[in-house]
């Protein structure tokens, strides 16, 4: 076991078993060597996570298991990770996601420069992470092979510049200063609120193409319906609680609006006066009904969960 890693590696898990080798290989299939450790943090896992890390041997990096189970969510379990880093320097990814050839090696060296950076993120059919060699063909082809030199801006995302929970590194004291995770956002938008923070503190966020993954595409139109509905519900969390409504680019335009074009752009397809594009469509709407929930619940009705930011940095397994 190594004392004072370079990095740790943060994975957030609950059922992750199944999907959990192809990440650990991508972990270990790293073309710069690194001392590294990487934590498992258990959020209510029932698929004996504990035995699979008593099981999977790696002459690569040194693989911990963190019980993380005392409050749901991957917000917490990324703060109960943070909490037993022995790394100052930490990356964070899922358990589903494979990482590419130099992943490790950029956050370190983009650590060097900066207090927290954003990873790339490339979408695949679910299908490819089904075979081993197919992945790493994709792996390979896809993602970059060498740790770049210029760390652009982020880009913008739904309320601050992007930053992505399941792909991102930073310093260790930086995200214990800003309290890490918002535990409060069980149900996701977590790194909306984490972005949104460090933007207030007015720091310029900035990314690495060196840090890429690869993540599944959802597995039909009504997983990605879900999906988009969950997302724009936690962002209207964010919203209510930092009063950013007006900086939330998915609400540039009020979702009843929204809802009213949707279903006007419906029936000029049904008449076929507009080219079909019902997923599109859908999508939006589904945006939408997430944002007016939230905007119900959080404004309307004042139903906004007290923060729970720094909740995990302490023991909490």
């Amino acid at each position: 076991m190594q004392n004072h890693p370079q990095l740790s590696v943060i994975v957030p898990c609950h059922n992750g078993v199944s999907t959990l080798p192809m990440l650990l290989e991508s972990l270990e299939d790293q073309h710069l060597s690194v001392n590294a450790e990487v934590l498992l943090c258990d959020n209510g896992s029932t698929d004996d996570l504990r035995g699979f890390v008593r099981r999977w041997s790696s002459s690569v990096f040194d693989l911990r298991y963190v019980e993380a189970s005392a409050h749901r969510g991957a917000a917490f379990a990324r703060n109960r990770g943070i909490s037993e880093a022995r790394a100052d320097k930490l990356a964070f990814c899922d358990a589903d996601d494979a990482v590419g050839p130099v992943w490790m090696r950029s956050a370190i060296d983009a650590l060097d420069a900066e207090p927290v950076v954003n990873g790339s993120a490339l979408s695949v059919p679910a299908d490819v992470f089904r075979s081993t060699n197919r992945l790493a063909e994709v792996r390979e082809a896809r993602l970059r092979h060498d740790v770049p030199g210029h760390l652009p801006l982020a880009g913008m995302g739904d309320v601050a510049p992007a930053l992505m929970g399941g792909n991102f590194a930073a310093q260790r004291t930086y995200l214990v200063d800003l309290g890490g995770f918002d535990a409060s956002m069980w149900r996701g938008g977590e790194d909306n609120d984490l972005s949104y923070r460090i933007a207030a503190t007015g720091l310029k966020l900035r990314e690495t193409e060196g840090m890429g993954i690869l993540y599944r595409d959802p597995a039909n139109l009504s997983s990605s319906l879900l999906k988009s509905f969950q997302h724009a519900r936690s962002l209207a969390l964010v919203c209510a609680r930092h009063d950013a409504w007006s900086e939330a680019r998915p609400y540039e335009r009020h979702p009843l609006v929204t809802l009213a074009r949707c279903a006007g752009s419906f029936g000029k397809m049904l008449l076929g006066k507009k080219q079909k594009d019902l997923a599109s469509v859908a999508s939006r709407a589904s945006t939408a009904l997430g944002l007016l929930d939230g905007l119900v619940r959080y404004t309307v009705f004042r139903r906004t969960p007290e923060s729970q930011v720094s909740r995990g940095l302490v023991d909490e397994g």
